[in-house]
């Protein structure tokens, strides 16, 4: 399966235009195969669950972000932009679902205080897991 071009994360929704995110075209989602069900791994649930704490600036992100993508979009850079999530739609209450693809990737569903986000989650396949591509697409607006 392709690896996540990284550092796409948070960062194109806050309307970043670093080279690390110019590179990189918002994906949708994979789906996993038809038919097949994959169990959410305690990494990716785990992993999820810090992607609400990395937007709310409750984690550092060089406590969960593999050195691929701090090397895509620098820690202060995320930081920044995680802000920027934050200033267009709230503060990120929960992971409303996740839908895993295999062991180390899975559709996410962030909901915030006024959108909800659907992003495609990669960890590293080692123990460490941390994330290593976080892709969002575009936002539902919450009516």
């Amino acid at each position: 399966m392709n690896k996540l071009a990284t550092g796409a994360v948070l960062l194109a929704l806050a309307g970043a235009q670093t080279p690390a995110i110019a590179q990189v075209a918002p994906a949708a989602p994979a789906a996993p195969a038809p038919g097949v069900a994959v169990a959410v791994s305690p990494n990716l649930l785990r992993r999820s669950e810090d992607v609400v704490r990395l937007i709310n600036n409750e984690v550092a992100p060089t406590e969960i972000l593999a050195a691929s993508f701090l090397a895509k979009a620098p820690a202060d850079r995320v930081v920044q932009l995680a802000g920027g999530l934050r200033q267009r739609f709230g503060r990120a209450v929960a992971i409303t679902s996740i839908e895993a693809i295999d062991a180390n990737q899975a559709n996410i569903r962030v909901s915030f205080e006024r959108a909800e986000l659907s992003a495609l989650l990669q960890v590293e396949g080692n123990e460490e897991a941390r994330i290593e591509g976080l892709r969002f697409e575009r936002p539902d607006r919450a009516q």
